[in-house]
């Protein structure tokens, strides 16, 4: 059964519960748009600390501008020096993209996957409120799991 839950804490329990399926040690690069999706990345890492795995994130489809996530004690993850990350075991396609101000199309993440996964690699998908399946990404892309966020409201006093 897949994993689900509510508000963050099953946010990235489900996340880490996908990333214990691919097993210890993987290389796990996020694809999203810079400022919105970066502090999700390092979220999503953290919950996964223990589990061995190298965490990159990259801007866009920017490559070149990848840096490493790297846990600082005393504050979660955080970005790092800039890598070239090479082949990893998974892409984490984040719904920002999707988003019309991102600027990246389908075809630009479709087209850089093959250069950026290793044999068995897997292509994992994070949204919120259905964006990646409302803009037709799901279906481009093929994921082999997608995590969907909802948000069940927000509340000002």
């Amino acid at each position: 059964m897949p994993p689900e839950g509510k508000g963050v804490a099953g946010m990235v329990r489900a996340f880490r519960e996908v990333m214990e399926e691919l097993g210890p040690g993987k290389r796990v690069l996020f694809l999203g748009s810079e400022g919105t999706c970066l502090p999700f990345a390092e979220l999503l890492a953290y919950a996964c600390r223990g589990l061995g795995n190298s965490f990159y994130f990259c801007p866009g489809v920017r490559i070149e501008r990848t840096v490493e996530l790297r846990w600082r004690r005393g504050y979660g993850f955080q970005t790092g020096r800039r890598v070239r990350p090479g082949r990893v075991d998974a892409v984490v396609v984040m719904g920002g993209l999707a988003l019309p101000g991102s600027g990246v199309g389908v075809e630009e993440v479709k087209g850089l996957l093959p250069l950026l996964l290793g044999e068995g690699g897997k292509v994992l998908g994070f949204s919120f409120m259905g964006i990646l399946e409302r803009k037709g990404w799901e279906r481009e892309l093929g994921f082999d799991r997608l995590l969907d966020v909802g948000l069940d409201r927000v509340r000002v006093r």
